[in-house]
Parts: structure tokens; sequence; C-alpha cells
């Protein structure tokens, strides 16, 4: 009898985790579609400025930024080993 009760209380346990588990899942998520909501906003709201040089919107900054400041070419790089 103690064996089945204790066994009645994990599988209790388990399933108040899993509930509470469940439960923060759904809030992750509302948090997520709530965040992809506002950064849409934010989005629209930015296309309304026009940049000097003609540029408006994020899309047309962020181009700009990356022509203006190609990566890196570290094909090239010589690494030395690190000091112990």
């Amino acid at each position: 009898a103690a064996a089945l009760q204790d066994v009645n209380s994990a599988v209790s346990a388990i399933d108040h985790n899993t509930q509470q588990n469940a439960a923060m899942v759904e809030q992750t998520s509302a948090a997520g579609r709530s965040l992809a909501d506002e950064a849409e906003q934010l989005n629209t709201l930015l296309d309304s400025f026009t940049l000097e040089g003609g540029a408006s919107g994020v899309t047309d900054m962020v181009r700009r930024k990356d022509e203006s400041h190609p990566a890196a070419d570290v094909s090239q790089l010589q690494l030395e080993p690190a000091l112990d």
C-alpha cells in the first residue's frame, strides 16, 4: 500500500510539472507572437523615415550599411598558437 501511495504521489508530481511546463510554453509562445507584432509595427514606423542619400526604411538602411562596411576577408589571416 505504501509503494502504491509513492507511485501515486510521483505521478501527481509529474502531472503537476507537466501542467506547469505547458503553461510556460503557452506564455512563451504568446510573448513571441507579441514581440513579432511589435517588431513589425516598428519596421512599419521606420519605413516612414528617409535617410540622407535617399535611403528609406530599414531594408535600405541595412543594405547601405552592408555595402559601406564589407565583411573582413579572414582567409589570409595567420594565427599564432595561444600561449599557455
